[in-house]
């Protein structure tokens, strides 16, 4: 068995920004990105939904008129697509 890792050893930090990135992207878009493999999918998706709503709150609460304006399935959607548009043409 090897020797167990010091806190904040190299390895390890280049581990955790693997995970981080497979989560962030995952977070993203979950149907091009799989979640990193040692987190169960039931976790992962209490982490997109609370991600999700949050967006939705935080675009509803700053563009109320525009929610109005779109049918509530039509808005959802939109919500949705929001981080994967945002994160390519950024």
């Amino acid at each position: 068995m090897p020797p167990p890792q010091k806190y904040g050893s190299e390895s390890m930090q280049a581990n955790f920004k693997e995970v981080q990135k497979a989560f962030t992207a995952h977070m993203r878009d979950p149907s091009v990105n799989s979640g990193p493999a040692d987190i169960e999918d039931r976790r992962l998706k209490i982490y997109r939904d609370l991600v999700f709503n949050n967006i939705n709150s935080l675009i509803s609460g700053s563009f109320p008129v525009l929610k109005t304006i779109y049918p509530d399935q039509k808005w959802l959607t939109l919500i949705r697509v929001l981080p994967i548009y945002t994160c390519l043409v950024t």
